[in-house]
């Protein structure tokens, strides 16, 4: 390939696509995927395939091989991160981890100072960082979003008193309803809803 590379194709972008069209790859598969859905999200691939190609130069053996290898990895994320958004049930994640992903409902325990904004932020001023964190949270919910604070928390043995985060402060009140666990835990609930919630649950545990 270095031979290739040093004649007729200059760079290792040319050379993909060349070799992708002598081969007649993307036509072929257009034809093998069942609709057309399937074939742009394919043919989407090849090509982001050619510009990561062409944006990271390869210039010897082994920086081919930690380029494949990067490919590799972040092909494989991705397809991880599809399965994951398609599972049934209750999916347990960090935030860093749950960029990309999508889940109808969300829930983000834990909006207390020195927790998320995490104490060494507030410290060293990198507030910032911390809110943009807490953004990526937020948009991962696509119909409903719940945030939540604990009034005290046990600490070293001792019951310490907890503020909510500060960023709760900085959302537009007309997009958030206020509640406490009182209200949840006294509010009735009549038969038919509490018979229509085991029933959702039983469902999703296949029963």
């Amino acid at each position: 390939w270095q031979d290739a590379m040093a004649g007729e194709y200059p760079t290792m972008s040319e050379m993909a696509m060349a070799m992708l069209e002598s081969i007649e790859y993307l036509p072929w598969l257009r034809r093998a995927c069942k609709d057309e859905e399937e074939a742009m999200k394919r043919d989407n691939g090849v090509r982001e395939l050619l510009e990561s190609i062409r944006l990271r130069p390869v210039r010897d053996e082994t920086e081919l091989i930690d380029f494949l290898g990067t490919v590799c990895l972040d092909d494989e994320r991705d397809s991880g991160k599809d399965e994951l958004e398609k599972q049934q049930g209750v999916t347990l994640i960090t935030l860093h981890a749950s960029k990309g992903l999508e889940f109808p409902h969300v829930y983000l325990p834990g909006l207390e100072e020195g927790i998320l904004p995490h104490k060494r932020s507030i410290e060293e001023g990198t507030l910032p960082e911390e809110r943009r964190l807490l953004y990526v949270g937020i948009t991962r919910a696509r119909e409903r979003l719940t945030l939540t604070w604990c009034a005290a928390r046990t600490k070293w043995g001792d019951r310490l008193p907890s503020q909510g985060s500060s960023f709760l402060r900085e959302l537009d009140p007309q997009c958030v309803q206020r509640t406490t666990w009182n209200e949840i835990r006294n509010r009735p609930v009549s038969l038919d809803e509490a018979k229509s919630r085991f029933s959702a649950m039983r469902q999703m545990l296949g029963g």
